[in-house]
């Protein structure tokens, strides 16, 4: 196996027991047994746990938020790119079910170091969708809301059921059929309920 491909190897393995144990419950050998390598040769690719880990997060943040700012710039009807958002979270978190824990629990540990590196809301609230309902609003088209609020209602109900799903799946009959039919459900419920709300003027 050559470099890259070794340090592809390790990388993936640290993305996997990162996202699970977090920087403080990870351990190197741990990583070094999941991509089948000696810790040696895991410290010859990354000398610490700190930097390896400092990358995996860099990384995870940029996979998740890629898609999400591109969506935000689209050109379109504002229905669309709130479909198309909650499309998105619904399909990227459920193929990466611990990803948003893990950034969560990292951001509140060290919210300096980990913070940063989030673009901040003013350049999300700057986005085209963002605008295009701004402009809506201004010509009394949708109902006048504020846009914070918006964008954290969105977000919070997309998201909630993964960090929330053992406790929903065992609350009585709110989860009815299959987990994941629920999940796939969510996106046009919670499409349909943002956009009834602004268009309810």
């Amino acid at each position: 196996m050559d470099d890259k491909c070794t340090e592809s190897v390790i990388f993936r393995a640290a993305i996997k027991i990162f996202q699970k144990k977090g920087l403080a419950g990870a351990r190197m050998q741990e990583i070094a047994d999941e991509a089948g390598i000696n810790k040696s040769m895991l410290h010859y690719y990354f000398r610490n746990k700190e930097k390896l880990f400092l990358d995996v997060f860099r990384s995870s943040l940029q996979e998740f938020t890629s898609g999400l700012y591109s969506i935000l710039n689209e050109d379109g009807p504002w229905e669309d790119s709130i479909r198309k958002l909650c499309g998105y979270y619904v399909d990227f978190i459920n193929k990466n079910p611990d990803l948003p824990m893990f950034l969560i629990n990292e951001m509140h540990q060290n919210p300096d170091e980990y913070l940063k590196m989030v673009q901040s809301d003013e350049c999300i609230l700057k986005s085209k969708f963002f605008q295009h309902l701004k402009e809506g609003m201004e010509k009394g088209k949708i109902r006048k809301a504020d846009l914070s609020h918006l964008y954290v209602s969105l977000i919070s109900s997309i998201v909630f059921p993964f960090i929330g799903g053992p406790m929903i799946r065992k609350t009585g009959d709110i989860c009815q059929g299959s987990w994941s039919q629920f999940l796939q459900q969510r996106k046009e419920f919670v499409s349909d309920m943002l956009i009834v709300y602004l268009k309810s003027v």
